[in-house]
């Protein structure tokens, strides 16, 4: 990486589910549509970042050899939505995947890129931290005109300059929990069940679901449904779910309020938009006819007392393992589309 790198990059370490979360944040002073092509053209790719020769397209296979660390493997994309987010596994060894996720948004006239990598091994979390953060700044650097090909040498000593601040940081847990299972069903006839809220009491693992107030499957974000729920504490009680995000086939994100017959009391969204909690489910497909499905609970944004009270979202995890059984049992090979989609 050059000395004289201008883009500012903020690194943070995480953990969730046992493994070690990378956060990466930079400004580029570049348009969005130029930072896209910059993260998805292979020519541009092998300017800043390595080699990648495949199958570039959702579901799709590619080589990869990274230019700074010499990493030698493979990935797969799970997600792309042009101009804002690219999802992609990586690995050396079949078993040792690690993913990545960049998202790019407008930030008044900057270009703001936002960069996780999830499932690292815990104890080299701080090399992912090092490694990655290195990366942004050789898009910074190929952003501005110059690329690897032109750069000094001694990615290392860049590298072994980043290192110590990573290894010095803490280690934050995430109030986030994630379930994944692979279902061999196409990602649409899944997303069908997930995205319409009469179906969620046949998967649910919790036994909290009792049904959808409405029939309507959710079309946008923005769409709410109300579900009537009953546990031992509160007895019978409404909560009112807003769609916050929504891919077709993809992705399906619902934030949960408390409704009018909530023991507790009414709630709504925050003015600032950012949700106590949320759902998500998150479908990659594997296959034509296999998905990955994730589904994630994240209460980050919880104030202190609940998060304890949730355990960062752990009092949920065995509830959650049930519901992708349960969903895999309705939308899978052996499942009877009559009998369990009805």
């Amino acid at each position: 990486m050059a000395e004289d790198a201008k883009v500012a990059v903020e690194g943070a370490l995480h953990s969730a589910d046992g493994a070690g979360v990378v956060h990466i944040k930079a400004h580029l002073n570049n348009s969005i549509n130029d930072v896209w092509s910059a993260l998805v053209d292979p020519r541009r790719l092998a300017l800043w970042f390595g080699s990648v020769k495949g199958e570039l397209r959702v579901g799709g296979e590619f080589a990869v050899l990274v230019l700074s660390s010499g990493f030698d493997g493979r990935g797969r994309i799970g997600e792309c939505l042009p101009g804002r987010r690219l999802r992609v596994r990586m690995w050396e060894e079949e078993g040792k995947q690690h993913v990545v996720t960049a998202a790019i948004s407008a930030d008044r006239d900057l270009t703001m890129l936002e960069l996780e990598v999830r499932a690292v091994p815990l104890d080299l979390v701080w090399a992912f931290g090092a490694g990655w953060h290195e990366h942004v700044e050789d898009l910074g650097a190929h952003l501005r005109g110059q690329d690897r090909a032109m750069m000094p040498s001694g990615s290392d000593a860049r590298f072994e300059e980043l290192a110590p601040r990573y290894r010095a940081m803490t280690v934050e847990p995430l109030a986030q929990v994630h379930v994944t299972r692979r279902i061999e069903a196409t990602a649409d006839r899944i997303f069908d069940v997930v995205a319409n809220p009469q179906r969620h009491p046949l998967f649910d693992g919790s036994g909290m679901l009792r049904e959808g107030e409405d029939g309507s499957p959710v079309a946008n974000v923005g769409d709410r449904f109300v579900m009537h729920m009953h546990n031992e504490e509160f007895g019978d009680y409404d909560m009112v779910n807003h769609v916050v995000e929504f891919e077709v086939n993809r992705l399906i994100t619902w934030a949960p309020t408390r409704g009018d017959n909530h023991p507790e009391g009414a709630s709504d969204l925050p003015q600032d938009g950012h949700a106590e909690i949320t759902w998500s489910y998150d479908l990659e497909p594997l296959t034509p006819t296999t998905t990955l499905v994730t589904e994630t609970y994240d209460c980050s944004n919880a104030p202190d007392d609940l998060r304890r009270v949730l355990r960062n979202g752990e009092r949920w995890r065995e509830s959650m393992i049930a519901s992708l059984e349960k969903l895999d049992e309705m939308c899978g090979a052996g499942a009877s589309s009559q009998r369990d989609l009805a």
